[in-house]
């Protein structure tokens, strides 16, 4: 999420739309996360010996789009979030609080997959691999609960995504899609058998769902911006656990840092262009 799009709805860059144009677009990239969480489990099986360096590539975009996209957009946060303090009376938001909510959003997933991969150890037989077992099903509902709001949130954010700007909401919409195949592969690993039976007919739901509750209840930028910490803290924790290659899992370093250089520049790209442009356009 870039910094133009939650501070006042325009972008630096000209190229913009309206109002029902930006729900049309941004329903468009709802319905590819859709797609992906529908046919994540076939691209699985298709890429087979090759999936991990795949998953190595979508890792190094994902972590460039947390390190470099996702946080920075956090540092112009505290005077919306006490604009937010002040009106609901409720609250008291200190100028720390935002990473508190990042915490908390790195420390419930970490929670919930540590505790997936204990409820299958639990089951394990002897002489049986952790990879054959799969997680209970209370294990799987909590967890799955908990990545649909992820994935929820993540929607409802695409119409303010595309309201910055048609170039700030695809390369948004590029990285999410990259993050929920990565945390559909985390899904099958533990929960194949539930998640194929039911899981992934809910969860192509979830982000038509997420896109609609952001038409009907519009967001407020304070509100917009405690979502964004608590899905910086999620995706920080899978982009640790599950796309930062590692020595067990056989992931390809080499494609992780392509990965991770080359949408890095894109980032830095749109965000040099945008900053160029602004300048140009101050000078007329």
């Amino acid at each position: 999420m870039t910094k133009s799009t939650l501070v006042g709805g325009s972008s630096l860059i000209s190229i913009s739309v309206g109002d029902y144009s930006t729900a049309l677009v941004s329903l468009l990239a709802a319905i590819v996360f859709a797609l992906v969480n529908f046919y994540s489990f076939r691209l699985r099986s298709y890429t087979g010996k090759h999936k991990n360096q795949i998953l190595s590539l979508f890792g190094g975009v994902t972590a460039a789009y947390v390190f470099l996209d996702l946080l920075p957009s956090l540092q112009i946060s505290n005077e919306y979030l006490k604009q937010l303090g002040s009106s609901n009376q409720v609250i008291i938001l200190y100028e720390d609080a935002i990473f508190l909510v990042i915490f908390l959003g790195f420390l419930l997933f970490f929670s919930l997959e540590s505790i997936a991969v204990k409820s299958r150890e639990d089951k394990i037989k002897e002489n049986q691999e952790l990879n054959k077992v799969k997680a209970s099903r209370k294990v799987y509902l909590v967890h799955f609960s908990a990545l649909a709001f992820l994935t929820f949130v993540l929607s409802f954010t695409l119409m303010f995504e595309y309201q910055a700007s048609i170039l700030s909401g695809l390369l948004f919409t590029f990285a999410v899609s990259l993050h929920l195949f990565i945390t559909d592969n985390t899904l099958m690993e533990n929960y194949e058998d539930r998640l194929l039976r039911t899981g992934r007919y809910i969860a192509t739901i979830i982000p038509l769902a997420g896109w609609l509750a952001s038409v009907v209840f519009p967001e407020k930028i304070a509100e917009a911006y405690i979502l964004l910490a608590f899905i910086s803290g999620a995706i920080l924790y899978q982009s640790i656990k599950d796309e930062i290659p590692s020595v067990y899992k056989k992931r390809s370093l080499a494609l992780f840092l392509a990965g991770a250089i080359l949408y890095a520049l894109l980032l830095l790209g749109y965000s040099l262009s945008s900053h160029y442009l602004l300048s140009f356009l101050r000078e007329l």
